[in-house]
């Protein structure tokens, strides 16, 4: 398709043209070409196309040692031999350097297609299976991170320092720049920075929400909202309990899109904090209840 790119290596300008500029057009694909081994090893490195499609006779240098050359350099390219001669000893070498398929010159356009399509049909599987081995790996980085701060809020660590570890595990788990957790004053409508890492943003320091329509979005709708500055992309993580915002969490990073794995873990550790600020205040408001009912001596 679009994105992917084939490169085509053969001395033979005719074909060459034929292929790049007629025959893979009809199936959506773009393609370049080398009319060399050299040439080709070098667009080769520098592009490190989707498929080849590479003649085996060349005069510089012959189809079989391009493609094991650029194994040599750790390039795993998919390729499809092109050849007039039909010698199953040389389609038998070039099955055993990975070669994915075999075709004779003459060729028509329905045999070239089919081809590419088996070849790139194939690296796809191979990108879906990597892509979704990372999501679970990720996943798991995430819920052992959900872990240990379940731990440690478990075992009656202090909210602030439970915060500090919160706001430290989601820049870390999310591979983010920096963030910081805060507190909601729903009076004088401003965010107290409770706890932050790797920002100059000290402890503290008040807000004021209205002053960041993506940040004064976020806990207005109870809803995550993101923007971008010159900093990177903020992520805005409302903190709720019983149904009130009463505080956020701000994530920054360079990440244009996040996985979802990263979405668990900012809303998991997003409700341990929001836990552990409902704890700091219902820890005050029980201090001011006892000193109320004190009897006066």
């Amino acid at each position: 398709m679009a994105d992917e790119r084939i490169l085509i290596i053969d001395d033979s300008i005719a074909i060459a043209s034929l292929l790049v500029n007629e025959i893979l057009p009809l199936g959506g694909y773009s393609a370049t070409a080398a009319l060399s081994g050299e040439e080709g090893l070098e667009i080769a490195r520098q592009v490190k196309p989707d498929l080849i499609l590479c003649d085996l006779e060349m005069p510089d240098i012959n189809g079989l040692d391009v493609l094991r050359e650029l194994q040599r350099a750790g390039l795993d390219i998919p390729a499809i031999m092109m050849t007039a001669f039909g010698s199953e000893a040389i389609a038998a070498q070039a099955l055993r350097i990975g070669v994915k398929d075999y075709i004779i010159k003459p060729f028509t356009t329905e045999e070239i297609l089919a081809s590419v399509e088996r070849a790139l049909a194939e690296k796809r599987l191979r990108k879906r299976l990597e892509s979704a081995t990372e999501g679970l790996e990720r996943y798991q980085q995430a819920l052992l991170i959900v872990h240990a701060i379940s731990k440690a809020a478990g075992a009656g660590l202090e909210p602030d320092e439970l915060l500090s570890r919160i706001i430290l595990a989601a820049v870390h788990g999310g591979k983010a720049q920096g963030g910081f957790i805060g507190k909601l004053d729903s009076q004088t409508g401003k965010l107290e920075v409770l706890t932050a890492a790797n920002l100059p943003t000290s402890e503290g320091k008040l807000i004021d929400i209205q002053s960041d329509k993506a940040m004064a979005s976020a806990i207005d709708a109870a809803q995550v909202v993101e923007r971008n500055s010159q900093l990177g992309q903020w992520c805005y993580i409302p903190l709720v309990r019983q149904q009130a915002t009463i505080g956020l969490m701000s994530i920054v990073s360079k990440h244009e899109t996040r996985p979802r794995s990263m979405e668990y873990l900012f809303s998991a550790l997003a409700g341990f904090a929001a836990i552990a600020i409902e704890n700091v205040q219902l820890r005050s408001e029980l201090a001011i209840a006892m000193l109320q009912e004190k009897p006066e001596s």
